[in-house]
Formats: C-alpha cells, structure tokens, sequence
C-alpha cells in the first residue's frame, strides 16, 4: 500500500507540469494555487506512502491514506457524473487511468487499508526521529525538487521585434484596433503544448473573445491535428508557417505569446516565463 502511494507520487513528479495543467484546467483556481496543490498531493503521497512502508504511526498513516483516498473517490465519482473520461492522473501521465477504473483501484486500496488496520508500527522507539525526517523530506520532494510558479530565476522572452513588425506588414490583421492575442508556436514542441493549454485557461477565466486569438504554427496539417487531438485546445485561426519565418519573429524559441492592443507589443511570455497576473491585467485593463 505504501509503495503504490509513493510510486504515484513519483509518477505524477516525473510529468509534474502536466499534473499542474490538469488541476489548473478545472479553472477553480488560479495558476500559482493550482502549482502549489498539485505540490501538496505529492508531498501528502510521499508521506503517507513511506510512513505505511517504513511502519511509523501505522495506525495515523492507516487513517490519513484511508482520508486521502476518500477524498480522491469523490473527486472521481464527481469526473464520471459530468461524462469525463480522460486520464485523471492518478498515475501521471506514464500510466493513464480513466476515473471508473480508477475508482475501482481506490476501492481495493481502500479494502486492503481495511485489512492492514490491525499492523502495528515496526519502530516505535525510533518514530520521533523518523517521522520529522519522513515529513522533511515529503517537502523537499514536492515544493524543492520542482520549484513551484512563481519561484526561480526570473528569465527573458525571446523576441525579434523588427522580424515581428515586417510579419505585421505582411499580415495587417494583427495591425487592427483593439486587443488581441498572437501565439507563435510548434506542433512538435512539448513546451508548446504546455504553455498553450495554460493560455487556453487563462483566456477562458477572462472570458477573452476567441475571435480575438491568432495562432501562427510551425508544422504540417497532419501534426497540427495531432497536436490539437493531444492539448484538447479549442480550434483558433491560425496559419501554418515555415520555421525560418517563424523562428525568426520568435528569435529562434517558441513558444512565444504576445499580447497586442492597437497594433503594439504589451506583454510577451514564453512556457518558461508564463504569468497568468500578465494575462488578467492586460484582460482587465481599459474595461
């Protein structure tokens, strides 16, 4: 029981960012809180699962991992009511589990914690040091390892702004009154795919018109469906363009975003440096 606690904790790490994306796509919270509880679900796994292997509070970890799967079943119980049937991440994204399978795993746990109820603790002379270090540890693993939005370096968007005024010239639709949003991206870029799934929610949570929205793709027809089949992105105008054209507005990087009002450059943001707070201030502003 243990082991299968951690090993979903691992898991989920090893495609953390797509972990985040799936809470942040239920558009309940805002991207920072949504990074910092998909960090606690691992952090509450990684230590309910090595206090159950290792035997410490056997008893209290019994309770806690009983607690954390109930929870876990209800959410799943809510995804099968409204006809979700994509991987819940149980597993992160190395073994994908729809929510009915995965209620039925949740149930079996939840039977052999049944039986596991009786176990006494393996060490109790030693569970004062351990449990700290156990706890220590669930922390470093799920907020250190992986530094959460908003933590880290601050780094810079590359951009070509000359290469980007001569597209402009080209494309005199992205020269038009008002605001809109101006993506540059890759079908076969893992970043892009990331950081196009957090515009689509930022932009849903401003209720940004999608007629407003200009997609500008490196790829052929063929990647381009596969690429929108594997975000679930909503079909925006877009144009497929050669690298060289593409690479060149993006200085050579992608994904680059653009947030454009009357034809000029306000913010820019890249997967590395996404900021939902960029999005909503220039949604908000002049409203």
């Amino acid at each position: 029981m243990g082991a299968a606690f951690v090993a979903s904790a691992i898991l989920k790490l090893l495609s953390l960012e797509a972990f985040e994306l799936y809470v942040y796509g239920f558009e309940w919270f805002g991207l920072a809180i949504s990074s910092h509880i998909a960090r606690l679900i691992l952090a509450m796994e990684m230590f309910t699962g090595l206090s159950l292997v290792l035997g410490v509070k056997t008893k209290w970890a019994n309770g806690v991992a009983f607690s954390m799967l109930s929870l876990f079943s209800l959410f799943l119980l809510y995804l099968i009511f409204i006809g979700s049937d994509g991987n819940c991440h149980c597993f992160g994204e190395q073994f994908e589990l729809n929510p009915l399978p995965s209620l039925g795993k949740n149930i079996l746990m939840i039977a052999m914690l049944a039986v596991a109820w009786p176990a006494k603790d393996w060490l109790p002379k030693f569970s004062k040091y351990i449990l700290p270090a156990l706890f220590l540890w669930s922390v470093v693993f799920g907020f250190v390892l992986k530094l959460p939005y908003g933590f880290g370096t601050e780094k810079v968007v590359k951009f070509a702004p000359a290469k980007y005024e001569a597209f402009v010239g080209e494309h005199p639709a992205l020269n038009r009154p008002g605001k809109q949003v101006v993506a540059f991206f890759s079908t076969y870029c893992k970043h892009c795919k990331a950081a196009m799934k957090r515009l689509q929610v930022a932009l849903h949570r401003n209720d940004f018109p999608s007629d407003q929205v200009s997609w500008f793709v490196m790829g052929t027809d063929v990647s381009y469906q596969k690429f929108m089949e594997e975000t679930s992105l909503e079909e925006r105008s877009h144009e497929l363009l050669p690298g060289k054209i593409l690479f060149g507005v993006t200085d050579g990087s992608v994904p680059l975003i653009l947030l454009v009002e009357d034809g000029e450059v306000k913010g820019k943001l890249s997967n590395a440096t996404f900021k939902e707070e960029l999005i909503n201030d220039f949604c908000a502003s002049g409203k």
